[in-house]
C-alpha cells in the first residue's frame, strides 16, 4: 500500500475516532488508511474512492495526489478480493505515472526533474502491486514482466523515495524460479541480499533457489545464516 501509516500508542481505533468523516480530503484518505490497518478493506476502498473524487473536485489539475490515492484504493481492493476492479484501476496508473514523469522531467529547470520523481513512484507501485497479485494468482509470466517494469525505475527513484526495490527483487526471483529460470532468480536474489543481508525472507528465498539450482551446500549455508 502506498503511503503506509504507523499508528502510535492510541492504535488504529483511537485515530479513527479523532477524524470526522467527510471533514476534508486528507481526512477521507486518512480514514482509508486506518480502515486498511484494521483489515476493513472494503471500507478502506470506499474511503479512498471518496478521497479520489474530492481531490478532483478540489483541484482538477492535481494528478499526483489523485493517482497516489488510487494506488491506495487498488491495494484495498486487492486485499478485499475485488481483483477485477483493482487491476482495472492499477493498470492505467503505470502509463499515467510514466507520462507524468516524462513531462515533468522535460521542463527546463531543476525543479521539474525533482517533481518528476513522485510520478515515477506511481508507476513503480502500480506495477509492483499488479505483479504481486499476478504471482500469487498463478499468472507468473505477467508477474515477472510487471516486476521488470517496476525495477526499471529503481535507479531513478531509489534515493530518499521510500521504495524498497529489494522486495521486488526477491519476489521477482521467486517468479523466475517458478518459470525454471534459476540463473535470473539467483541474480535477483543476490541483489536483494546485497541490500539487506540479514532479511530472513531473502535468506530463505536464496536457500530455496540454490537448492533448486542443485547447489545443495550453498542452500544449506544460506538457510543456516
Amino acid at each position: 500500500m502506498h503511503g503506509r501509516i504507523a499508528c502510535d500508542g492510541g492504535g488504529a481505533q483511537g485515530l479513527q475516532q479523532q477524524i470526522r468523516p467527510g471533514g476534508c480530503v486528507a481526512g477521507d484518505r486518512r480514514l482509508g488508511e486506518i480502515e486498511f490497518l484494521m483489515h476493513q478493506y472494503n471500507d478502506a476502498a470506499a474511503e479512498f474512492g471518496l478521497a479520489v473524487r474530492r481531490w478532483r473536485l478540489l483541484d482538477p489539475h492535481d494528478d499526483l495526489d489523485t493517482w497516489r490515492t488510487e494506488l491506495d484504493r487498488g491495494a484495498a481492493l486487492l486485499a478485499a478480493g475485488r481483483t477485477s476492479e483493482a487491476t482495472q484501476l492499477l493498470r492505467p496508473l503505470d502509463l499515467l505515472g510514466t507520462q507524468g514523469y516524462a513531462y515533468q522531467n522535460s521542463l527546463p529547470n531543476r525543479q521539474g526533474a525533482s517533481a518528476a520523481l513522485p510520478f515515477a513512484a506511481v508507476s513503480y507501485y502500480a506495477c509492483e502491486q499488479l505483479a504481486d497479485y499476478e504471482r500469487e494468482s498463478g499468472s507468473v509470466r505477467a508477474a515477472v514482466e510487471d516486476y521488470a517494469t517496476a525495477l526499471d525505475w529503481t535507479p531513478r527513484i531509489r534515493q530518499g523515495s521510500g521504495v524498497r526495490p529489494e522486495v521486488a527483487d526477491n519476489n521477482a526471483a521467486l517468479g523466475y524460479l517458478r518459470l525454471g529460470d534459476t540463473s535470473t532468480a539467483t541474480g535477483l536474489e543476490s541483489k536483494a541480499l546485497a541490500a539487506d543481508p540479514a532479511d530472513p525472507v531473502f535468506l530463505m528465498s536464496a536457500g530455496f533457489i540454490a537448492d533448486r539450482a542443485g547447489q545443495v551446500a550453498e542452500a544449506a549455508r544460506t538457510t543456516a545464516r
